[in-house]
């Protein structure tokens, strides 16, 4: 079931950069069963929209704090308040770009990571290479679970 159908025109090669950047999860134990179980067992759309958006205010702490992480979302609320659903995605986006993804490239070097950081920069650079052709996304229930399972992979990977 598609959640949010996005314009993203404008923004593809950002957004195929931070798709990317989770590609980091292969170098964990955790991420198949964690992936499997997620994307396997049946949840209602709303409640997988909720454990997203509530996955993501958990995961952002350690970009920029608790409150900073809550601060970020109600920006983004209002953004999207303000001017609509298209321009809140790219205001999460361009945070995710420009601050999110290099922190947590930074974050799987300091934890000695290198092979989930050596997958997730490869990932970016084809990303950026080979931006998403389409001015459209479809932020599906199946996407919003990938998402979750690579807060949890992260959350879980010390």
């Amino acid at each position: 079931m598609v959640a949010f159908e996005l314009d993203v025109s404008g923004f593809s090669r950002e957004i195929a950069i931070v798709a990317a950047h989770g590609v980091s999860d292969i170098d964990s134990l955790l991420c198949v069963p964690i992936y499997a179980v997620l994307l396997l067992v049946p949840l209602p759309s709303l409640m997988v929209t909720v454990l997203f958006c509530i996955a993501s205010v958990f995961h952002f702490y350690d970009d920029v704090g608790a409150c900073g992480s809550v601060a970020l979302h109600v920006a983004a609320f209002s953004v999207t308040r303000a001017r609509g659903k298209d321009y809140g995605f790219k205001f999460m986006s361009a945070y995710l770009f420009y601050v999110h993804t290099p922190l947590h490239v930074m974050r799987l070097v300091q934890k000695s990571r290198a092979l989930g950081c050596a997958a997730s920069l490869s990932a970016c650079f084809i990303g950026y290479l080979h931006p998403c052709p389409p001015c459209k996304l479809s932020l599906s229930d199946t996407l919003q679970k990938i998402v979750i399972a690579h807060i949890l992979v992260e959350a879980l990977c010390v």
